[in-house]
């Protein structure tokens, strides 16, 4: 469906409709975007057509567990974020600043930083980790354990934008077939890795949100998850994207499938 007698140049597949947000202003003149309605969609389609001797397909993937778990990608028409996903990618990136000088208070961001002794990025990081190890411990096991009731807001201290650790773990235990004790220790047998492979996109802007709200800034309850993401979205340049492991993973996808190109060359 993407080849056809008016397009001739490269396509690129992406999970979901973010996805889709985020590289349609980045995406080269000649290319079309493709959204697949899922990472399983991606590959199953990219090997698809790389059976069909398909030229210019190259789908975009996030990291997921599978940098933790070694796991390496299906197609060399294939390419992954270097961050669990899109969001942590963006996090990553100055588009955090942007945000934080559009909802921050500069007064609180300081108190914070000077009480703390990190950065807001770091502290977001920090306080995301504990719910990626939960997730990915329970992959890794594998442990019995429903995910879907680790909502953000439960387990966040507002007052101080902390994270009941304690609390966390002891209502994680109870949704699931394991122990307080034996998740701690399955999660203290995970191997050392990049943080930014643990750390779940969508913890960290709601975990951002609720920072924003109290600790860092002033803003409203009703901004919400996808305003966020929006900011994000829009304020990462290209040129770091460029000078990321994705950005140069993409560039020399394009080297190799000449003429077919898939990032514009400049903001």
């Amino acid at each position: 469906m993407c080849r056809t007698q008016q397009h001739h140049g490269a396509c690129l597949v992406v999970e979901g409709r973010d996805d889709r947000k985020f590289w349609d202003t980045r995406q080269h003149g000649d290319s079309t975007l493709v959204e697949a309605e899922g990472k399983h969609n991606v590959v199953g389609g990219i090997r698809l057509l790389d059976q069909e001797k398909f030229a210019g397909a190259l789908g975009v993937v996030d990291s997921n567990h599978d940098h933790l778990e070694g796991q390496g990608l299906a197609s060399k028409n294939l390419v992954a974020t270097n961050a669990h996903d899109l969001e942590c990618v963006m996090c990553m990136s100055t588009a955090l600043d942007g945000v934080m000088a559009e909802h921050g208070d500069p007064k609180k961001v300081n108190d914070f930083q000077r009480k703390t002794g990190i950065g807001v990025r770091e502290a977001l990081l920090q306080r995301s980790l504990i719910f990626g190890n939960i997730r990915w411990a329970a992959k890794r096991f594998p442990l019995e354990i429903d995910s879907s009731h680790i909502r953000i807001p439960r387990f966040l201290d507002k007052a101080d934008w902390t994270v009941k650790e304690r609390y966390l773990i002891q209502v994680t235990a109870q949704k699931s077939e394991t122990s307080e004790t034996d998740l701690q220790r399955r999660i203290a047998d995970l191997p050392p890795a990049n943080p930014w492979h643990i750390a779940h996109g969508h913890d960290m802007i709601d975990i951002l949100r609720i920072g924003l709200q109290h600790v860092l800034g002033d803003i409203q309850p009703s901004v919400g998850r996808e305003q966020i993401s929006a900011l994000l979205r829009a304020g990462m340049p290209l040129s770091e994207l460029q000078q990321m492991k994705l950005g140069k993973d993409i560039l020399i996808w394009e080297q190799e499938n000449p003429p077919f190109r898939i990032l514009r060359t400049s903001d």
